[in-house]
């Protein structure tokens, strides 16, 4: 979620996420999206409590080479969301009600 949250992406972007898509210095972040060609591109990560959440996410990120992340099914999505909105306290969300986040 980390990933979602800092860079604004769709769930299918997050999917085709590769290791090599974070810049060295966490300013930037190529975002695999596929619907249009404007949408696969690179984004400025302009806060630093957004290139935190990146530092966290790269020590998580448990996928292999090239992918960021293990293959993830969209039920355990549903249940980790859950977790999350539960252990806030706050209401249960969708993928895309994060990505708004990044217009703030």
């Amino acid at each position: 979620m980390a990933f979602a949250v800092a860079t604004s992406a769709e769930w299918a972007a997050i999917k085709r996420a590769e290791r090599s898509d974070i810049s060295a210095d966490g300013h930037f972040v190529r975002v695999r999206a596929s619907k249009r060609d404007t949408r696969d591109r690179v984004a400025p990560i302009a806060r630093g409590w957004r290139r935190a959440l990146l530092a966290i996410e790269r020590l998580y990120a448990q996928g292999k080479e090239p992918q960021r992340f293990k293959p993830y099914l969209h039920s355990n999505s549903i249940r980790d969301r859950w977790l999350c909105a539960t252990c806030r306290k706050f209401e249960r969300f969708l993928w895309n009600d994060l990505r708004p986040t990044s217009a703030q």
